[in-house]
């Protein structure tokens, strides 16, 4: 039977060896809170979520974290969505101070 394989397997050996082996995945806040005008993509982050999630309980002590960033207030994101979404993002995020989440050890 073929041993299965999953994102991080067949790098595992070479992480191992290293002094600190962390992988990062790279999400976003519509992951996590569900926001944003595509459906596919807020599904595609949350997926990423808990793979991550995953990753983190099987590839031990491999560290595995995700980083989810929200909006990024400018010219794009009134121009391109709407006051009203910039506004709402502004709430949602809090106005000037990064919102920090800790994470359980799993």
């Amino acid at each position: 039977m073929p041993q299965q394989t999953y994102p991080g397997h067949c790098s595992r050996g070479y992480l191992l060896n290293s002094h600190n082996p962390s992988i990062v995945n790279i999400s976003s806040i519509a992951g996590i809170k569900g926001i944003g005008s595509s459906i596919a993509y807020a599904a595609s982050k949350g997926a990423l979520n808990t793979m991550t999630l995953s990753m983190a309980r099987n590839l031990g002590p491999i560290r595995v974290n995700a980083v989810c960033p929200g909006f990024i207030e400018g010219d794009w994101l009134k121009n391109g969505m709407g006051m009203e979404v910039d506004f709402k993002a502004r709430c949602l995020v809090g106005d000037g101070v990064a919102e920090i989440q800790m994470f359980e050890q799993v």
